[in-house]
């Protein structure tokens, strides 16, 4: 059904926007904790400001 295209592309359109929503929740999650742990001894780990990739 030609009619049901539009839908399909929304679909797509918020399938890729949880997939980016997700992956910079996770991004935080494993981010945040070593910035403030390194933060308490007022001295900046530069391995954990690194991306994990």
């Amino acid at each position: 059904m030609p009619q049901m295209a539009p839908m399909y592309w929304l679909f797509l359109f918020f399938y890729f926007l949880a997939i980016f929503l997700v992956y910079i929740m996770l991004t935080y999650y494993f981010a945040l904790p070593l910035v403030k742990s390194g933060s308490d001894n007022q001295i900046i780990n530069c391995e954990s400001l690194n991306w994990s990739w």
